[in-house]
């Protein structure tokens, strides 16, 4: 059952029970009818694993996702970076509430996760703090500007990380958009150097950006929860 529910004045969704592992995900209302087949795909392909899943819902995706600001890459709206906000709120309200309402200590490992610009939030959330044990980033927007050179730059705080994109994707006509196959092959290549083969991998769905977000979101966190059980 999904509840939601207030968490230090921000809402969030909750899911499964209290265990070694805490997921971690930026949401919205849009989405949010898609997590059931999320959960389903994560229990069954993490073996029956067992999770306390934690949504925080977004209201706008690009104010509070992005790590700086940016003008627009498709439609009008600007990017205004307030990641640091968000960061913010889970690392110092979030969690410590969470481990106090669910009895989480310091065995309890938080994997952060997300698709689009919510797989952004959570791999540049790697680079600011070691809280995250994993990074779950499904068709991530590595296509952000400056992000290659950030990446290249700032070392991940983590100990596992999914990479995904959909095939399709780099073949968009968007110029900026069209540079996230090359950004997430270095990107893995970086993550091979840093953590090793069998901590992070790098998966190439069928289709574009669009097909199936939650299966490839589920099937992300189910890779690192085997990563982290190994």
């Amino acid at each position: 059952m999904i509840n939601e529910t207030t968490i230090e004045g921000r809402c969030v969704v909750l899911y499964g029970q209290p265990s070694s592992f805490c997921l971690i995900q930026p949401i919205d209302r849009r989405t949010q009818p898609l997590l059931a087949d999320e959960f389903l795909t994560i229990e069954k392909e993490g073996n029956g694993q067992s999770f306390l899943f934690v949504g925080l819902l977004i209201d706008d995706w690009n104010s509070e996702l992005t790590p700086w600001p940016e003008p627009p890459v498709f439609g009008n709206k600007p990017f205004l970076g307030q990641a640091n906000e968000t960061l913010d709120y889970l690392v110092h309200r979030l969690i410590p509430t969470l481990k106090s309402h669910f009895g989480l200590n310091e065995n309890t490992s938080f994997i952060i996760g997300g698709y689009s610009l919510g797989g952004l939030f959570a791999l540049w959330a790697s680079t600011q703090t070691d809280v995250f044990k994993g990074v779950a980033a499904a068709s991530p927007s590595v296509w952000y500007p400056k992000w290659l050179d950030f990446s290249i730059q700032n070392r991940m705080l983590t100990q596992t990380v999914y990479l995904s994109l959909g095939k399709q994707e780099p073949l968009t006509k968007n110029q900026v958009m069209a540079q996230s196959g090359f950004n997430i092959e270095r990107l893995h290549q970086k993550l091979v150097e840093q953590l090793g083969e069998g901590k992070t991998t790098l998966v190439w769905n069928d289709g574009n950006h669009f097909n199936f977000p939650e299966i490839r979101t589920g099937m992300a966190y189910a890779w690192v929860l085997s990563a982290l059980r190994e």
